[in-house]
């Protein structure tokens, strides 16, 4: 018991009744025993206002059960009480009231009370801390899934003019067949060039969780030992304590700023009359009529409206009760008018459209007899693969033979056709561009979407990037446009001709294609497939992880994901070249772009095969690319372009690639990897994360790509995810563009690194300014390359 006096009472609230009212200076420690208390803030000046209209006008901040303490936030400073406190049940509580509000003193004598005090408040900092990113994160799920019902509304009244569905299919996107609840709630964000919330926003840098991770661990670490430093020094309890107060109280109004918010875009929302809510359910016949829309699309539209309701309830403790009544009437309405219409299969048009695609694709490979035939039974073997797991020996066995023949046809297909794609027939095109073999093997729902993707793959002189298909990449290889990548070992093919002397290498248009796919393809498409140990090459309806529309790789989808982080990363396809001019030459930085290789297959992963070709700089690299992606392509293509920036610059650096001067970003980062413990700059808690890190990523490469991801994705928003000497490195060499710079100078981590990178780019820039005058054509301009160098540095 505390040696100092004071006075307690339980006392008993019945729901709804106020504890604390916001505003109120109340100087007593509160103690919940029974039931359950709402935290509220009003984000309004409350000045004037009575008890009823400030509750009225709050939001929820959270919610406490018992046994806890509360409203403790401000009892040793002389503020009033920043938040209301109601009763969400019956509840008993506890209040301790202290002569003269000698709450020091107090808890000086009961240090085991102060300790305790301290953990609440640590832990109510914690949850606060998720609460708003769940608020921040609510936003952005209300922005998307507004244009996806949006899109989805076009889609029904076929509105082509409408401007979000021409972005949505000009960037790549795929219209399904019949649209559900799946499409309903995808991210589209980077097809339609948008962000949906606040990336940026991060509640645990801006409420510096390292110092609540601090306290954490200094309180319950070793609690025994932390009450007799408090007991010891109450100045230490004071400070933490002040700490921990002004954090709730600065998280307290910004709980009450998000949660209004959230308020506002629900409301809107909901409630507006020209909302896409409304405007769906007032059409809702239509839709369920409509032949683009699913059985049950109203079902699935009601319940992800419930849903985000059912989210808002858990944040806020408020409910749209008043939109119930629109949703049960969508249920009234389908079942009336659209569920029987809808539960009738309707015919199929495109399967029949594609029937005998096996022999019309095995005819046209025009293989002897009895290899034809062969095919053909290996094909109707593919319906017994186990594709759950598909290793057992029975079906390794058919995999073998389906592979062997695939790539056989392949290579006849590329030699056959090689100046005109145009004229083959569509389930020819469909195997090139999906590795589709029979129309059984796929639903009819699927084979609506390939059958209408075709020309997405065609005519694609119009993108910013090389994306081809693999057939087009194979011509280049077929025509000697493009020299064949290396071998399984490492060897360029020109060296291995040299070696067989044409022997077991033919230096001929047939010979160099069967080298690339006997090496870069064969093992290339196993590596990027969903299942490494059991690469299957036909397109079944188990390729498909998701809805097509979802899964499938557009060339222009693909584009726009690689745009978005060559946004970021503006000096991405940069490398140094020689450039030169009769008598003159200058070391440049100059943009080639690689081939993104679109293959046939359903993957999870994208893969550099090869960033320059027979020691080329001028080459372009070579990256493969399924065109059903099951995975996170984002992620993906960063951690790819990551392998290509680390091998091209280890590459181009030579012998000197682990000089942390010579070696560029590449010798940077390995002098960092190897001595970071004895870098004054990084935090022993900064050394141990690392120490952590590596001991999980054992190659210097991978490690890298962790910190490029987090380079790209969370530091051009100014969120903190790597440590100093990585943000150094990476600020120096691989900077971004002055649109994101411009943003991040303001802020601390980055103010100085900003300053210093400015400077040597102004003195970089004038340097060569000086030495291209001489170049300067008559209208005073420079040629083409050493502008495109100097735009790249002043981006």
């Amino acid at each position: 018991m505390p040696g100092i006096e004071y006075k307690s009472e339980k006392c008993k609230y019945n729901k709804g009744q106020v504890v604390i009212l916001q505003g109120k200076i109340i100087k007593e420690l509160f103690f919940l025993n029974e039931g359950t208390i709402e935290v509220k803030r009003c984000d309004e000046n409350i000045k004037g206002y009575i008890e009823q209209e400030i509750i009225e006008k709050s939001k929820r901040i959270e919610v406490i059960t018992a046994p806890s303490i509360f409203g403790v936030e401000n009892l040793i400073n002389p503020a009033d009480q920043k938040n209301s406190c109601i009763a969400m049940s019956d509840c008993e509580v506890t209040r301790f009231i202290i002569p003269n509000n000698d709450y020091l003193g107090f808890f000086k004598s009961a240090p085991q009370i102060a300790m305790n005090v301290l953990l609440t408040m640590k832990e109510t900092v914690v949850k606060n801390i998720s609460t708003l990113k769940k608020f921040s994160m609510m936003q952005g799920e209300i922005d998307k899934l507004t244009d996806n019902l949006s899109i989805f509304s076009a889609i029904i009244d076929r509105s082509e003019t409408d401007p979000l569905l021409e972005k949505y299919k000009s960037n790549g996107g795929i219209i399904p067949s019949r649209i559900d609840g799946n499409f309903l709630i995808a991210d589209y964000s980077t097809i339609l060039n948008k962000v949906y919330g606040d990336p940026g926003y991060d509640p645990k840098a801006k409420f510096e969780w390292k110092k609540i991770e601090f306290y954490h661990f200094l309180i319950k670490s070793r609690p025994d030992s932390f009450i007799q430093i408090i007991s010891a020094q109450m100045q230490v309890f004071l400070y933490i304590f002040t700490e921990l107060s002004n954090i709730l109280n600065m998280l307290s109004v910004e709980m009450g700023k998000m949660a209004s918010k959230v308020d506002e875009k629900l409301d809107e929302f909901f409630y507006s009359e020209f909302s896409i809510f409304n405007r769906i359910v007032n059409n809702i016949d239509k839709i369920v009529d409509s032949e683009y829309a699913a059985p049950n699309i109203s079902k699935s539209f009601i319940a992800i409206a419930r849903n985000i309701d059912h989210v808002y309830k858990q944040l806020s403790g408020k409910e749209h009760t008043d939109i119930f009544p629109k949703l049960d009437m969508m249920i009234g309405r389908s079942n009336k008018n659209g569920t029987a219409a809808q539960a009738v299969n309707k015919p199929e048009k495109y399967r029949p459209m594609l029937k005998d695609s096996k022999k019309i694709i095995v005819n046209y490979v025009d293989l002897p007899g009895a290899d034809r035939d062969k095919i053909l039974q290996n094909i109707s073997k593919v319906k017994d693969i186990n594709f759950k797991d598909p290793t057992d020996k029975d079906s390794r066995k058919i995999i073998k033979e389906i592979t062997a023949d695939y790539f056989k046809m392949l290579s006849i297909i590329i030699s056959k056709n090689i100046d005109d794609f145009q004229s083959m027939p569509i389930p020819v095109k469909l195997f090139l561009y999906f590795g589709f073999i029979d129309e059984m093997l796929i639903s009819e729902d699927e084979c609506e979407a390939l059958f209408n993707s075709v020309k997405l793959f065609e005519n694609l002189k119009n993108l910013d990037y090389p994306i081809i298909t693999l057939a087009e990449y194979l011509s280049l290889i077929y025509r000697g446009e493009e020299n064949p990548g290396l071998s399984l070992n490492g060897e360029e093919f020109n060296k291995l001709l040299r070696k067989s002397y044409g022997k077991e290498v033919e230096d001929t248009p047939l010979g160099r294609v069967n080298f690339e796919i006997d090496n870069m393809l064969k093992e290339g498409m196993r590596i990027t497939s969903d299942n490494p140990r059991a690469y299957i090459p036909y397109l079944t309806s188990y390729s498909f992880k998701g809805a097509v529309s979802a899964v499938m790789n557009t060339p222009k989808k693909l584009e726009a994901f690689i745009k978005k982080i060559n946004d970021v990363d503006h000096g991405l396809f940069f490398r140094e070249l020689t450039w030169k001019i009769t008598g003159h030459s200058e070391l440049i930085m100059k943009e080639v772009k690689p081939y993104m290789i679109l293959v046939p297959n359903s993957g999870i992963r994208v893969q550099l095969w090869q960033e320059i070709v027979n020691n080329s700089r001028s080459s372009r690299a070579r990256f493969i690319v399924p065109t059903i992606f099951n995975g996170a392509l984002e992620k993906s293509l960063v951690h790819s372009f990551a392998n290509f920036r680390w091998e091209l610059n280890k590459m181009i650096a030579g012998a000197s690639w682990m000089d942390p001067v010579e070696g560029g970003f590449v010798g940077a980062f390995y002098d960092f990897s190897q001595y970071y413990n004895k870098m004054s700059e990084l935090s022993l808690d900064a050394k141990e994360e690392i120490k952590s890190l590596f001991n999980k990523i054992k190659i210097d490469r991978d490690r890298f790509a962790y910190y490029y991801d987090k380079w790209v994705t969370y530091e051009k928003d100014g969120v903190a995810k790597i440590n100093k000497a990585v943000r150094q490195i990476f600020y120096r060499h691989l900077p971004f563009p002055s649109y994101i710079r411009d943003k991040l100078k303001f802020l601390p981590l980055y103010e100085d690194l900003e300053t210093r990178f400015t400077n040597v780019r102004k003195r970089d820039l004038k340097s060569l300014e000086a030495r291209y005058h001489k170049y300067q054509q008559p209208d005073g301009t420079l040629p083409d390359d050493l502008q495109a160098y100097m735009d790249m540095l002043r981006k």
